[in-house]
């Protein structure tokens, strides 16, 4: 992983191909929001910001864009908007501009969606296209909510929703063994499907590929099986060669990171005597005091009742996602479910205490805090081992 974090920051320092000037680009519209747009030209990534944007015609994903403006080469320090450019691999900083030329696709499932999304009022578009697709316009009217109860990194899509959602659908396709078709590769191909219209498929497709290698044989063993870590480390090595900086974003260190640490500490936890509920809260305790700085490193709150909230909230969110994804078709269900989702969020935001935080959380922080666990974790293992080890040779 070391080693693809180094390569991608390699490659991201060496994409100079225009020195600053006046220019004229041709690409099409890769990211877009309502304070910026990235445009896609060349294997370079250009950001506008839609303030400096001289333009009349209403744009769209996927757009073909012919514009003019003062091209500025980004630089890479440890700042969080440099975090930003590396995750989205932006090159360059277009300013000035003036868009020349519009062509739209005479196809696109990605405005179908944001048409049918936006056709719902817009409690149904903020909460469906973010839970759905991780996609959103307003951040006032959720993520400002979730920030405030230190619960953000649990209503985007992650790789547990989507393992609950690849079982979900083995069970409904399940009829499909009957008549000799392997359900579990239609569950793939259809969460491939829906993988691809995702706005950060990061820790989903880190989800995917594991669930490949976990059904997958392996040719190389003698036993046809994958060991533990290697579906870690086979979607870390996708995720690489398909966008090398993916690495970068932050949906991908907290997934990876995450998986890792749960992957250290599930056999420690297991091992002690106490029941499964005691067990998973140990496990859930865990995981939240790992992420703490990654989340203050994200929040601009930091949330006393954050750990309740989290463990409350999780399974709420799941459940969400799910009855989002299944019953899309019925948008005044939705709409109502919403409802009490957003009320649920404001009561919660309005009777818990959330702190603004001024600290400032830079990258060498989360490395040594990541170390200090990882480090911790060895040497408690290494001890068990040790005396397990004395006691065999007693």
């Amino acid at each position: 992983m070391l080693l693809t974090l180094y390569l991608s920051y390699f490659l991201s320092k060496t994409k100079i191909y225009y020195e600053k000037g006046i220019y004229k680009i041709e690409g099409s519209i890769s990211v877009l929001s309502k304070k910026y747009l990235v445009i896609s030209n060349e294997n370079n990534n250009i950001l506008i910001y839609t303030s400096d944007l001289k333009n009349s015609t209403p744009l769209s994903l996927g757009d073909q864009v012919e514009i003019q403006g003062e091209l500025n080469p980004i630089e890479i320090d440890n700042s969080k908007i440099a975090t930003f450019y590396l995750q989205n691999n932006i090159n360059y900083l277009l300013k000035k501009t003036v868009i020349l030329t519009v062509i739209k696709p005479e196809f696109s499932v990605e405005e179908k969606i944001m048409n049918y999304s936006k056709n719902h009022g817009e409690l149904f578009d903020s909460y469906w296209r973010l839970l759905v697709f991780g996609s959103y316009d307003s951040k006032e009217l959720v993520l400002n909510k979730v920030n405030r109860l230190n619960i953000v990194h649990l209503i985007v899509i992650s790789g547990l929703h989507f393992d609950l959602l690849f079982y979900l659908i083995l069970l409904i396709l399940k009829p499909l063994d009957k008549i000799k078709i392997k359900s579990k590769y239609v569950a793939f191909a259809l969460i491939f499907y829906y993988l691809t219209l995702l706005a950060n498929p990061v820790s989903a497709l880190r989800a995917y590929i594991m669930q490949v290698v976990k059904n997958s044989n392996n040719p190389f063993s003698y036993n046809n099986k994958f060991k533990k870590y290697d579906g870690l480390v086979i979607s870390i090595l996708v995720l690489f060669l398909l966008k090398n900086n993916y690495l970068f974003s932050l949906s991908f260190i907290l997934s990876f990171s995450s998986t890792f640490t749960i992957m250290l500490l599930v056999p420690m936890v297991k091992s002690k005597k106490l029941n499964n509920f005691l067990k998973t809260l140990i496990l859930m305790t865990l995981i939240y005091l790992f992420n703490i700085p990654m989340l203050l490193y994200i929040n601009e709150y930091w949330n006393y009742f954050g750990l309740l909230l989290g463990i409350i909230m999780a399974p709420l969110f799941q459940f969400f996602h799910l009855c989002s994804l299944l019953f899309w078709w019925s948008p005044t269900m939705l709409s109502w479910m919403y409802y009490l989702l957003d009320n649920l969020l404001y009561y919660l935001v309005e009777y818990t205490f959330a702190l603004k935080i001024n600290i400032s959380i830079n990258w060498w922080i989360l490395i040594f805090w990541s170390s200090f666990w990882y480090l911790t974790i060895f040497f408690m293992k290494l001890k068990s081992n040790i005396k397990i080890w004395k006691i065999k040779t007693a």
